[in-house]
C-alpha cells in the first residue's frame, strides 16, 4: 500500500453514514497543527472519500493544500464496508448508530459473499465466511450485545430512529429494545 499526497480540493465526498462532529474537527486540526496528520484518509481511484471525513474537513480547515492518501481500488461494497467499519472500531457511536452500522456492515458482507447462510457447512467450506461470533468478537462486543444493537436498528421505525439519533435515549439499550418491540405508532 502507497501513501500519495492529493490536492485537498480533489477530494470528492459523496455520503456518509453519520454525520461530521464539529468538535472532532477542531480536535484534529489541533493535533495536525501539532503532529501533523498521524493516519492518511483513504480514498478510490476516483478520489471519493472511503474514510477519513473528520480528517479532510480538518485539512480544510486549516486551508491545507495537500492530504496524505491511500488510494484503494475496488467496488463501491468494499469502500462502504470500510467506512463502516471504521466507524465501527474507531468512534464513539451511539447504540442505535451502533446498531444501524451494524446493519448496513452485515448487508455489505452478505453482498460480497461473505457471511454464513442458514444452511451452510462451516466445516467443509473454504473458512472465509464469517458467523455473527465473529462478527461480534471482531468489533470487541459479546454476541448478546451484538444482537441486542442489531435489533434496535432493524425493528425501530425510521421516524423513530431520526427522533432519538440527537438525544441521550439513543444509548439507552435496554429501553431502545423495549421500543423496538412496540407498533410503530408507540415508537414515534
Amino acid at each position: 500500500m502507497k501513501v500519495i499526497d492529493v490536492p485537498v480540493k480533489d477530494i470528492k465526498v459523496k455520503y456518509r453514514f453519520r454525520q461530521p462532529s464539529d468538535q472532532k474537527v477542531n480536535g484534529l486540526v489541533e493535533s495536525i497543527k501539532q503532529c501533523g496528520l498521524i493516519h492518511p484518509i483513504n480514498i478510490d481511484s476516483s478520489n471519493y472519500l472511503i474514510s477519513g471525513y473528520h480528517r479532510l474537513l480538518a485539512h480544510q480547515k486549516l486551508n491545507q493544500e495537500h492530504i496524505p492518501c491511500i488510494v484503494r481500488n475496488g467496488d463501491k461494497r468494499m469502500s462502504d464496508l470500510i467506512q463502516v467499519d471504521e466507524n465501527l472500531l474507531v468512534n464513539s457511536l451511539s447504540a442505535l448508530e451502533f446498531g444501524i452500522h451494524i446493519l448496513e456492515r452485515e448487508k455489505l458482507m452478505d453482498d460480497m459473499g461473505l457471511l454464513y447462510k442458514r444452511g451452510d457447512n462451516r466445516y467443509t467450506s473454504d473458512g472465509i465466511k464469517l458467523t455473527i461470533d465473529d462478527l461480534s468478537k471482531s468489533i470487541g462486543i459479546s454476541r448478546r450485545q451484538y444482537e441486542m444493537r442489531k435489533k434496535i436498528a432493524s425493528n425501530l421505525h425510521p421516524k423513530a430512529k431520526k427522533l432519538l439519533s440527537e438525544t441521550e435515549f439513543a444509548n439507552d439499550v435496554v429501553n431502545l429494545v423495549k421500543l423496538s418491540k412496540e407498533s410503530d405508532d408507540i415508537q414515534i
